[in-house]
């Protein structure tokens, strides 16, 4: 019989998104990924998508102009922000730079399972990389940062070269097929948007997750 390990009141989920930025190069489908450090207090050492907590200055609307991350001062008001020494709104509003979500596709939705110490509501979007643009990891809360193909990714977490964790791994696993930026765009547009929350149980003493709707094991 399945033990579920479900607590009697679970910890509420923090809100949270994550942006699946692609790019196509040599007529193929990429992903950015950044190992998180390996001292992270969740998912240390694996490699994820960009992303975070979102504060309540994250809803203003505010506007402005694309800038350069790479700029050395920018690293200091990137560390500052992670560090919360000062929110976004407020680094918008002193810099001009524009949080361009008007390029960015919801792709789907995960909460955290039950029995976790941290959970976290996360809503999932993907966004093309702009031209003359190019991501950088922060050296903080992550210490690398690579484009790679989803089935790479895949391949390579099964490998055990990469630490991918059982959502992204379902993400990856959700590109497949998707070979271009504009046929993930349109495939979007018909993404459900009902929340995926995992169940994990123990059976015949080893661990396996279920998934809404699935009668189906997966592994962790």
């Amino acid at each position: 019989m399945p033990d579920d390990l479900e607590p009697a009141e679970p910890i509420v989920p923090r809100d949270s998104s994550t942006v699946i930025v692609l790019r196509e190069a040599a007529d193929m489908l990429e992903v950015f990924m950044l190992e998180r450090h390996i001292k992270s207090d969740f998912a240390g050492g694996a490699y994820v998508f960009p992303g975070g907590t979102v504060d309540e200055a994250d809803r203003d609307p505010a506007d402005g102009s694309p800038v350069q991350l790479d700029d050395p001062g920018w690293r200091d008001k990137r560390t500052a922000l992670a560090n919360r020494d000062i929110d976004a709104i407020t680094l918008a509003k002193e810099t001009g730079i524009r949080y361009a979500a008007d390029l960015l596709r919801f792709w789907q939705r995960w909460v955290t399972p039950i029995f976790a110490p941290r959970r976290y509501d996360t809503r999932f979007f993907v966004a093309v990389m702009p031209e003359g643009q190019s991501p950088l990891h922060d050296d903080v809360e992550t210490t690398a940062s690579t484009w790679v193909r989803p089935a790479d990714a895949i391949a390579r977490g099964r490998s055990g070269e990469l630490v991918i964790i059982f959502p992204t791994r379902k993400t990856l696993e959700s590109l497949a097929g998707l070979e271009t930026t504009n046929a993930v765009f349109d495939a979007a547009a018909s993404r459900p948007k009902t929340p995926v929350l995992p169940r994990f149980v123990v059976e015949d003493g080893e661990g396996r997750v279920y998934l809404p709707g699935d009668p189906n094991p997966h592994e962790p």
